[in-house]
């Protein structure tokens, strides 16, 4: 829940008095033109970047330490995970296992969710955008979050790539309700996943 964001940068109001509730089971969508205030909403919500005025609560909790807390359970592919260009999809979600202390036993569901289990030897630096961006929503999903901020999931994928995107978030609330809040600069696009919008523009949810 946040009530009444602002964010400034010197007279720019990237967000102006923002006010969102998100339930848990929403796929909600942000939809603006680039520079509406999308992504630093969600660096916000984040705790990417700090705000000039407003409050946040997640899973109940408010204040800095609750929010930490709280982040625990929040994937993000806003500043998306380092993929490893020399490793295998299967040796980087070890490594992203590793550094969230959490064991491997998840790897096996999300290669075959992201339909990266064919990709066998075949390095991250030969994958081709859909794949990178499949291997870094698998990245952060390692850690089993409850709820996922993905910023424009299907920038730059042909179509198929973005029909596939589409149905594993479906996918992703409908086996593992996880809560989702994305992004894009097509009504089209989100209408077909999101079940909630926000209107951005000029930092205002109009």
């Amino acid at each position: 829940k946040a009530t009444n964001i602002s964010k400034r940068y010197n007279k720019h109001k990237a967000l102006d008095k923002v006010s969102i509730e998100i339930k848990r089971g929403m796929i909600y969508g942000l939809i603006g033109e680039n520079g509406a205030g999308k992504s630093t909403f969600m660096r916000v919500i984040m705790g990417l970047i700090t705000i000039d005025e407003g409050d946040i609560e997640l899973f109940g909790e408010t204040g800095m330490k609750g929010l930490q807390h709280a982040r625990r359970k929040m994937g993000q592919s806003i500043e998306t995970p380092a993929l490893y260009p020399d490793l295998t999809a299967r040796e980087n979600l070890q490594v992203q296992a590793a550094n969230g202390g959490v064991s491997e036993r998840e790897i096996d569901y999300l290669l075959n969710l992201m339909n990266l289990k064919d990709t066998g030897k075949k390095k991250a630096k030969n994958f081709s955008l859909g794949m990178r961006q499949r291997l870094a929503i698998a990245s952060t999903l390692i850690t089993n979050p409850e709820f996922l901020i993905l910023d424009e999931p299907t920038n730059g994928l042909d179509p198929s790539g973005i029909v596939e995107m589409r149905e594993i978030i479906q996918r992703l609330v409908t086996e593992r309700g996880i809560t989702v809040l994305l992004s894009s600069h097509l009504l089209d696009e989100l209408s077909q996943v999101a079940t909630h919008y926000g209107f951005f523009h000029q930092g205002k949810l109009i």
